[in-house]
């Protein structure tokens, strides 16, 4: 199945070098599993997956921006590079139109009461899987994808939970 990925999943598979080097990570909730699970998912998307994105470039911006940028690449900085080179090879990567809404986010972004309190951040990600499907969300430790699962669900998005057990608290 074709997987779309939340920006978490690249920053905890980096937290592994950080944790590895001493350095504190981003992500401090996600135990040693979490990290090696959020590298094998990147390594799996590198070598068997799609991985849908956006066809104007905000998803790779989104990644961009979580990156280390420190010089000390880490497994989440070197898929980024990955996924930016092959972003125009229909075998490694989907690009999928998404439109953007005034109240949802994006067009794509379903119209539910259900969801209306989804952070406005992650709708990107449910328009991509919406647009390019079927696709699978995947997520390490951000809790909106369990807390809206049920509304996610029924609006026909599958979400993967990498690490629940290390799924950040809303409090």
């Amino acid at each position: 199945m074709r997987k779309v990925l939340d920006e978490n999943v690249l920053v905890v598979a980096n937290d592994l070098a950080r944790s590895l080097a001493g350095i504190a990570q981003r992500c401090p909730q996600a135990d040693e599993d979490c990290l090696i699970a959020a590298v094998e998912m990147l390594q799996e998307c590198r070598e068997k997956q799609v991985v849908v994105i956006d066809d104007v470039g905000e998803v790779l911006a989104l990644y961009r921006s979580k990156m280390s940028g420190s010089g000390q690449p880490g497994s989440g900085d070197a898929f980024f590079r990955y996924l930016s080179e092959s972003q125009y090879n229909p075998k490694r990567v989907g690009r999928v139109a998404i439109n953007k809404h005034a109240v949802r986010g994006y067009e794509e972004f379903p119209d539910s009461d259900h969801l209306q309190d989804f952070d406005s951040d992650d709708r990107i990600y449910v328009a991509i899987a919406l647009a390019g499907g079927p696709a699978e969300i995947v997520n390490c430790v951000d809790s909106d994808w369990t807390i809206f699962g049920r509304g996610l669900q029924a609006a026909g998005v599958r979400v993967r939970e990498l690490c629940p057990s290390c799924v950040k608290s809303t409090s």
